[in-house]
């Protein structure tokens, strides 16, 4: 007695500690129950893809394997689908009997299979009476299925049964099924658990403590989830702690969703608690859903239960509708007084603005005209600038040219002075054919037309020195000008020298550089070919290679 009470008091100190904690996680767990009943259709459809997989493959599988899918596929409909279910028993009873593969265990497992099914479907005494045709020679291999499903079909019988007293004739038939089915049983969780529920006829805290840890390790896609969390919230129910009973509840619900199953009770048992609590629009909703899966998957227990609690819920839920419809009603008139007033402020304040925006009208097209003007000078201002840059340029290119020629032209005058004292020389001697001779020779005027050149290349690289670098840049790469040796242009780079300069008619570039117009016209057309981009634009391109600034 000490010992019982002695847990009590753990029980209620840890619940009183942790009080805010665990309404956290039960008001996150709810919200995560929520969202998994809302998506319940993509797990519905998850199952019903495996059945189909399932089926595709009976269909495929040879005479000798179908007994194991149809086992498979009444396994799946257990919880989705129970005349499906029931159909697929019977396939596996039919397939059992064949001669060519007939086993006496098949044979036996197929008959509770269906003892099962008919148990599901609410035939209890049908279900009993199936499972007594192999209750005498029972076979090892057969006899923890058999105690399961007796076990189930007098539990159901209990909770269908209208009698007071259902549950106290049943439960040493259950206590001795539940004796058995741990004997037999063969998995460690499965064996932990049964032994659990033995043990909450006369503990619950200790089952509790026997289940929890296991739990503690489920993920909610482990299929025993389910039956263990329902167990420990049945626990927690009779020791009184609704809190801890809810959150396990969830706990099993969210399980039974995932997986498809719409045979509820976690669910249903929760929607109950959360109803006494007064939350009436979840339970509202939790009940529906449980209804709904009811009538698809043809429980007919589960479907029972729940007509005595859905109308008290149903009721009360459109007790709380009316009540907020009736406060809506009287939050909507307020909202009409108080839409009224705001209609008047905002007519004032309408007539306010118009006067501002007639203002902010004539504020807005002075700042128009003062920005257009900026802009324009802007622009003026630009314009200016590359007029400077190019008078600039320009002057630059003057001054260095003018100071050349002028210094050329003097030493040009001095030769020819010269030029003419060793003419006059040549007269005086009386020897004309000398004279004539003296004449007609080039090599002076070549001479002076090499070193004008070469003036002109020294004084043009002076002032654009990366000329040829530039200008090949608007060529083809295979195309390229060689760059210039001892700072001596080539005909078609003195060409573009001189277009660089101003001088674009082809006549003033044969005069200046003493061929032909056809020739420079030529040598035009062939570099035109080798440009990079459009070659119409070369020349254009070319005026923007700058003078280096030293």
């Amino acid at each position: 007695m000490s010992n019982i009470l002695f847990k009590f008091v753990v029980i209620a100190l840890i619940v009183v500690v942790s009080n805010d904690t665990f309404a956290k996680d039960i008001n996150t767990l709810l919200d995560r129950l929520d969202e998994v009943v809302a998506n319940r259709n993509q797990y519905i459809q998850q199952k019903e893809n495996e059945i189909k997989e399932m089926k595709v493959l009976l269909q495929r599988s040879p005479l000798n394997a179908r007994y194991e899918v149809c086992d498979v596929l009444c396994n799946l409909y257990m919880v989705s689908n129970t005349d499906s279910a029931r159909h697929y028993s019977e396939l596996c009873l039919a397939f059992a009997k064949k001669a060519e593969w007939c086993s006496d265990v098949r044979l036996q497992g197929a008959h509770i299979k269906l003892a099962h099914c008919m148990a599901i479907n609410g035939l209890y005494e049908q279900a009993k009476e199936k499972l007594k045709e192999v209750e005498g020679n029972l076979y090892n291999e057969n006899k923890l299925s058999y105690y399961r499903v007796l076990t189930q079909v007098y539990i159901w019988e209990a909770e269908f049964s209208t009698l007071p007293d259902a549950y106290q004739r049943t439960e040493d038939k259950v206590f001795q099924c539940r004796d058995s089915v741990l004997f037999y049983e063969t998995e460690k969780v499965h064996q932990i658990h049964t032994a659990a529920i033995i043990k909450a006829y006369t503990d619950n805290a200790e089952s509790n403590r026997m289940l929890l840890p296991i739990l503690d390790t489920m993920s909610y896609d482990n299929p025993n989830l389910r039956f263990i969390a329902n167990t420990v919230a049945s626990n927690f129910d009779t020791l009184g702690d609704n809190d801890s009973s809810c959150y396990y509840y969830a706990l099993s619900a969210i399980s039974d969703v995932s997986q498809g199953v719409m045979e509820h009770t976690s669910l249903r048992r929760l929607a109950v608690k959360l109803f006494a609590k007064g939350e009436i629009t979840r339970a509202y909703n939790y009940i529906n859903v449980c209804m709904e899966d009811a009538k698809v998957c043809g429980a007919r227990l589960r479907t029972i239960q729940m007509a005595d609690d859905l109308p008290v819920i149903l009721n009360t839920y459109q007790e709380t509708v009316s009540k907020q419809k009736f406060s809506l009603e009287i939050i909507i008139a307020v909202l009409a007084i108080l839409l009224f007033v705001v209609a008047y402020s905002l007519y004032k304040i309408y007539k306010i603005q118009n006067r501002l925006k007639v203002a902010q009208a004539k504020l807005l097209r002075s700042n128009d005209d003062l920005r257009q003007s900026k802009r324009l000078l802007e622009q003026a201002l630009q314009e200016v600038q590359l007029v400077n840059r190019d008078l600039k340029e320009s002057n630059q290119i003057k001054e260095v040219y003018i100071t050349n020629y002028m210094k050329q032209f003097s030493e040009g005058i001095a030769k020819l002075e010269s030029y003419q004292q060793m003419l006059l020389k040549v007269a005086h001697t009386s020897n004309f054919g000398k004279l004539v001779q003296t004449i007609k020779n080039t090599e002076i005027l070549d001479h002076e037309l090499d070193v004008f050149y070469q003036s002109f290349d020294e004084t043009f690289l002076g002032l654009f020195p990366t000329f040829v670098k530039d200008f090949n840049t608007l060529l083809r790469p295979e195309e390229q000008l060689s760059e210039p040796k001892e700072r001596h242009l080539s005909t078609e780079l003195r060409i573009f020298a001189l277009i660089r300069l101003g001088i674009n008619d082809s006549e003033d570039i044969a005069s200046f550089l003493r061929c032909s117009v056809k020739t420079i016209y030529n040598y035009r057309t062939k570099i035109r070919n080798k440009a990079l981009g459009d070659r119409a634009l070369l020349e254009e391109q070319l005026m923007d290679i700058g003078i280096t600034e030293a």
